[in-house]
């Protein structure tokens, strides 16, 4: 760019005809300063320098754009942005927004797997393990689990298994209880037992314990906690005992009496001896 000059040429350029070194004053080179007079690069003096604070502010706006780096806007930003998948980009707003996914949404991965039915059915089936004589029968169809015992009783009627109805044991098969096998529960096709071989008690154990038939209709026996013990026949009362002896409904027959209190009768009541009755008192 070049400049000219009418006037104060003797201030701005020394004795050789180069621009002075000292700091030109501000109102040097104004509008009414420049002429026909041309400044160039020879009349300028090699160690001449202009401060920061003679230039005026320069910003981007005052830049020309190249090819190669050019000026930051919000539209080449959000150009420069994509997603995929579940995550979704407006480039005009600069928005992200995450859609919630689901099993349905993601691949399945080599070690952790989709659960499903069948996989569980299979695994199960792979981890039964059979003991010596014991035949395992997994049906992952029917969701059942049968375990045979065939084998081991040498015959073929022979099997315990287990299924919705519970545990099945067929004749004679016990279910044994304790280290020595003390407690045993069987049928043996006639006959049902529950026997106790080893030390201590038979006990059991219960608020109320009743005995009752098959059919659920008759009782037996009543026991009651903190209360009486009844005794039955043909599910009537008969004996009952009380917080003072026993309570007896019908008539006593005994092969002899022998009593350290007194017995006590209503009125109009007797005591009757002989076989004929022949004494009452």
């Amino acid at each position: 760019m070049a400049y000219t000059i009418n006037r104060r040429l003797s201030t701005l350029v020394d004795s050789n005809g180069q621009l002075n070194t000292g700091k030109i004053p501000n109102d040097y080179i104004t509008g009414d300063h420049i002429a026909d007079n041309v400044i160039t690069s020879a009349m300028l003096h090699t160690s001449f320098t202009v401060s920061t604070s003679n230039l005026t502010a320069i910003d981007t706006d005052d830049v020309s754009e190249g090819s190669s780096n050019l000026y930051y806007t919000d539209a080449r930003a959000r150009g420069a942005v994509s997603a995929t998948g579940s995550i979704s980009y407006n480039s005009s707003t600069g928005v992200f927004s995450f859609t919630q996914g689901d099993t349905d949404t993601i691949s399945e991965g080599s070690t952790n797997l989709y659960f499903t039915n069948e996989r569980v059915d299979d695994r199960v089936n792979a981890l039964l393990t059979a003991g010596t004589g014991i035949t395992l029968t997994y049906d992952d169809s029917a969701n059942t689990l049968t375990i045979a015992g065939a084998a081991q009783y040498g015959d073929s009627d022979v099997e315990s298994y287990l299924d919705a109805n519970g545990i099945t044991l067929p004749d004679s098969i016990k279910a044994q209880f304790g280290a020595s096998n003390d407690l045993q529960i069987y049928h043996d096709g006639s006959n049902s037992y529950i026997s106790d071989n080893g030390t201590g008690d038979l006990r059991l154990q219960g608020n109320g314990l009743k005995l009752i038939n098959s059919s659920n209709l008759e009782t037996y026996a009543n026991f009651v906690s903190n209360g009486a013990s009844t005794f039955y026949y043909d599910n009537s009362a008969k004996l009952a005992t009380t917080s003072t002896g026993i309570d007896v409904t019908g008539v006593i027959t005994t092969d002899g009496l022998t009593t350290s209190a007194d017995i006590n009768f209503g009125d109009d009541d007797k005591a009757t001896f002989g076989a004929g009755s022949d004494l009452q008192i």
